[in-house]
């Protein structure tokens, strides 16, 4: 997590279906920007046949995609890159895998549904992110974690590390246009994370079933 709250704890799911069925029948309507999005997070809700934990976890990188909209048009590939680089580095590297594994569905979702917001100024997305470029930004910012937590206790090594280094890295990653997980789960055992500070209680359960998904 970036910083408390900011990937918000999907809600419980009777109240999540209560909202759905409200937010089925505003289809029609125009909602104000400030409901944007919790309609987008019942329309997520709504659709997603996936088990909880990887709708819960592609629906925080969701609100994250979300809280980072600005004006008009959209980015896919812009707003999706800042995203993933605010994410906090302490966010164990399962997440990044589950993400990549339903990212097709995730970006199916994101260009059918974020233009079908009900705002008066719908938004556009300007763009596409193909899986391929969707890989090296995830390759990209699982080499960089790598580094800062590896050295964080050696800050003057850490300062060392170049741009090659962790583009090296990041290549290294990728093998036939997909990320060998194998080896991001090889390398990250030497990998000390540190447990987030100020975690609500389902935030906590969510990062701890996130180390489990293999």
């Amino acid at each position: 997590m970036v910083k408390q709250g900011k990937f918000a704890q999907v809600k419980q799911q009777k109240h999540q279906k209560y909202k759905a069925k409200q937010a089925q029948l505003k289809q029609t309507q125009t909602i104000a920007p400030a409901q944007m999005m919790d309609f987008i997070l019942v329309r997520h809700h709504l659709v997603n046949k996936a088990p909880a934990l990887i709708e819960e976890t592609n629906g925080r990188l969701l609100q994250e995609f979300m809280v980072l909209g600005n004006g008009n048009p959209w980015s896919l590939h812009t707003q999706l890159q800042q995203t993933l680089q605010q994410i906090d580095v302490n966010v164990p590297w399962q997440f990044y895998k589950i993400v990549a594994d339903s990212w097709p569905q995730t970006k199916t979702f994101m260009l059918k549904e974020i233009p079908a917001i009900p705002l008066s100024q719908r938004i556009i997305l300007e763009d596409d992110l193909s899986d391929l470029q969707f890989t090296e930004l995830v390759a990209q910012k699982l080499a960089s974690n790598w580094f800062i937590n590896q050295f964080k206790q050696t800050p003057e090594q850490l300062r060392k590390t170049t741009d090659a280094q962790v583009e090296q890295l990041a290549q290294s990653f990728v093998v036939e246009n997909h990320i060998d997980w194998s080896k991001v789960a090889e390398l990250n055992q030497t990998v000390q994370l540190d447990e987030p500070l100020e975690l609500d209680a389902g935030s906590q359960q969510w990062l701890a079933e996130v180390k489990k998904y293999v």
